[in-house]
């Protein structure tokens, strides 16, 4: 099988934010960046399995969040928005027939 080109048109904003984290990242050209993310994202999303999974949330204050996880030393974005959750879940947990709902329709699903 023959390897195939595939050509992505990208805003202008975009290609200067890739183009500025391109050369931080170990890449010389944004297009193996974006090589490297496109493909980084597939394996990521195959290895997937039971309680894992990966989403991608736009958020419009991501450079405050990134401060504030930084200044209180959690570690990543990523990791602070895990616990928050947790913490979420665990302070409105709940009800038991609501738990019941939850589990029947991940029955249903698999």
């Amino acid at each position: 099988m023959k390897n195939r080109k595939i050509t992505i048109t990208i805003e202008p904003d975009i290609y200067k934010e890739l183009l500025e984290s391109s050369r931080p990242m170990g890449f010389s050209k944004v297009s193996n960046l974006v090589r490297y993310l496109v493909l980084h994202g597939l394996l990521e999303n195959s290895k997937l399995n039971g309680d894992s999974k990966t989403l991608q949330v736009k958020v419009d204050n991501y450079r405050e969040i990134l401060g504030y996880v930084k200044e209180k030393k959690f570690g990543s974005v990523e990791g602070f928005a895990t616990y928050a959750m947790a913490q979420y879940m665990a302070r409105f947990a709940l009800t038991k027939f609501q738990k019941q709902r939850v589990e029947e329709n991940n029955n249903n699903a698999d």
